[in-house]
């Protein structure tokens, strides 16, 4: 019988290929929302910090992976983190969420990387057994790692379940319980069916505007408040011209406007949870969406 190698020795090729690919992802992963945290300029907030948490945790674990220090514990380990992201990934599924925002302002589907999780789980936690007996142990093993987080998380997934998504008619009117999914790409041309539910809605029904739908600790939407300012100056100098109105969605935060702001400030009703991808720019016209816009200087 040949005798057996010390643990670290005799890695497989394979689990050092998954090992480094998984810590490349996750630093990848950490860098993109690194940048994105770095870009904006917001007072500390609680969602702040666990995002900053969030990062230094997967930069530590990004370069355990890849450093190859005790290389089967940190596969275990990082096994049970992307297990734990693909139940995270599974309730943004479960709730219609467009971009699992885990790579920062790069939007990826999250049925992507709910596919993604659970392939690094299997591959970072599935190892190299030689007999029958190894095999069923490693099958335990890795159904611990699948499981455990799936189990921690089954109460929240069955609530979003549950919950599901309302539905919203052409007119504005809203069906059904839980969140309601905006689909603005499908509001051309016809009136803002939001204009009922908005507080300054009146407001919006005559005349020429900029729509800017946003939510408080939004990071793009912190940073395009500077240059939104500045439009919106530029704007109000020039009599008859187009005005910018900033609606908040809910649930509202503290005040981040005041009365010297060159814009108009409203906020959407928040007897329901709203979900779209923010900011989003509408321009209006007579009550009428246009188009989206995607920069105030296009």
């Amino acid at each position: 019988m040949r005798p057996s190698r010390p643990e670290g020795s005799s890695e497989a090729i394979g689990h050092v290929a998954a090992r480094v690919a998984c810590g490349l992802i996750l630093l990848t992963a950490a860098t993109l929302k690194a940048r994105e945290l770095a870009g904006v300029a917001t007072a500390a907030s609680p969602a702040r910090w666990a995002t900053a948490g969030g990062v230094a945790l997967e930069s530590a674990l990004g370069l355990w992976l890849v450093s190859g220090v005790h290389p089967r514990l940190s596969r275990w380990a990082a096994a049970l983190a992307f297990a734990g992201f693909a139940c995270v990934a599974a309730a943004k599924v479960a709730a219609a969420e467009e971009s699992c925002g885990c790579f920062g302002r790069v939007r990826v589907d999250p049925r992507l990387t709910l596919a993604l999780d659970v392939g690094a789980a299997v591959a970072l936690a599935y190892p190299s057994p030689r007999d029958r007996e190894s095999r069923l142990k490693a099958a335990r093993r890795l159904a611990y790692v699948l499981l455990l987080p799936a189990t921690a998380l089954t109460p929240s997934l069955m609530a979003l379940a549950r919950q599901g998504a309302a539905t919203q008619t052409p007119e504005g009117d809203v069906f059904g319980g839980g969140t309601v999914v905006l689909r603005p790409e499908r509001w051309i041309g016809a009136p803002l069916p939001l204009l009922d539910r908005i507080d300054r809605g009146d407001d919006l029904r005559r005349g020429e505007w900029y729509v800017v739908f946003h939510r408080h600790g939004c990071p793009a939407c912190e940073e395009i408040r500077p240059r939104l300012r500045r439009k919106a100056r530029d704007l109000a100098s020039v009599p008859g011209s187009t005005r910018i109105a900033l609606v908040e969605l809910p649930p509202r935060g503290e005040p981040t406007t005041d009365a010297a702001d060159p814009w108009l400030s409203a906020s959407l009703d928040g007897g329901r949870t709203y979900h779209v991808n923010t900011p989003l720019i509408l321009h209006l016209k007579d009550s009428a969406v246009v188009r989206i816009v995607s920069d105030l200087g296009d």
